[in-house]
């Protein structure tokens, strides 16, 4: 999906779904600094959706991924069934 260009990116065109349909992160761990596959395979069991997690967050690359640049330090983590539910 994130090789389509954006107007074509079912994630994209549906991140305010994704938001809505989120969990929030409140304590940002020093293991995920620059790291947010470790996120994705500690809360999904899939490495890929981590560009989805730096989509719904405006985190424009793995290296911005810090808790400085995060609104309020949270992270926003949208549900896996949401995920699904838009690749389908």
């Amino acid at each position: 999906e994130f090789a389509k260009p954006l107007f074509l990116n079912k994630f994209y065109i549906n991140k305010d779904g994704l938001i809505y349909n989120s969990d929030i992160i409140k304590t940002f761990r020093e293991v995920w600094k620059q790291n947010p596959q470790k996120l994705a395979m500690e809360y999904y069991d899939e490495f890929e959706f981590y560009r989805i997690i730096l989509l719904v967050n405006n985190i424009p690359s793995i290296f911005a991924f810090d808790a400085k640049n995060l609104k309020n330090g949270q992270i926003i983590v949208p549900k896996k069934n949401t995920i699904l539910k838009i690749l389908i």
